[in-house]
């Protein structure tokens, strides 16, 4: 007989993190969704980002989501430290949901996309393209793609080592996936040492080979691809 170990061990929660969890649903009664939580209310999602109980980190994940649909001015750089707890929490809920919250930040533009570097989330992120579920790895290449608009963030990225796991996401079966990863790589191609780099790793024929995918987007971004290297 298999037995849930969430269901047969749940933490015990701290004090601190049951007056979090009280102070952040006080929060979402009373805050306008537009705007961001207050300092208090910051401190105590923070706390629930933090948590090693995985229904306080999927609480956290979840107000970011919320947020992150609702949000119509730009998010403090400060809201951006949990995701580290998020990014690399063993919850998969937490890993779809906060990935997919940044994603939204980053094309409603709330958020800086070279703050999300320099605050270290990058490493957080292509360590998420290695992840075995498709959403995830959906997500990840969605901020890569994002972040690989900006100059300076496109030289962080393959310094980091991202173009390698991007490459073999453009080969992979989901098709949205392979959207993203190809979508990143594109936006990459807009660097000339990058390039090199591309042609070095074997990005020329995989990116061949897809032009001839099923798919109009992953068509066009291949072939868009390779004009730019070309």
């Amino acid at each position: 007989r298999k037995y849930n170990v969430r269901q047969l061990y749940r933490p015990v929660l701290e004090q601190h993190e049951k007056e979090a969890a009280q102070e952040f649903l006080r929060h979402i009664e009373t805050d306008a969704e537009t705007s961001p939580p207050s300092t208090e209310s910051l401190e105590a999602l923070r706390t629930l980002a933090f948590s090693e109980n995985p229904d306080l980190q999927q609480s956290a994940a979840l107000y970011y989501l919320h947020m992150s649909q609702h949000l119509n001015t730009q998010l403090p750089e400060e809201y951006l430290e949990p995701y580290h707890a998020l990014l690399q929490s063993s919850d998969l809920e937490v890993q779809q949901m906060s990935s997919l919250s940044l994603v939204n930040f980053l094309l409603e533009g709330n958020v800086n996309k070279e703050a999300v570097v320099q605050m270290g989330l990058l490493e957080l992120i292509l360590e998420l393209l290695e992840s075995g579920d498709s959403v995830v790895q959906c997500n990840s290449c969605a901020c890569i793609m994002t972040l690989a608009i900006s100059e300076s963030n496109r030289e962080a990225i393959d310094s980091a080592g991202g173009v390698v796991p991007l490459l073999a996401l453009a080969k992979s079966y989901d098709p949205r996936v392979q959207q993203n990863a190809v979508g990143a790589l594109l936006n990459l191609t807009r660097s000339e040492r990058i390039q090199h780099v591309l042609c070095r790793k074997g990005a020329l024929p995989v990116l061949t080979l897809l032009l001839q995918s099923p798919d109009s987007e992953v068509q066009y971004y291949s072939c868009a691809a390779l004009s730019t290297i070309a």
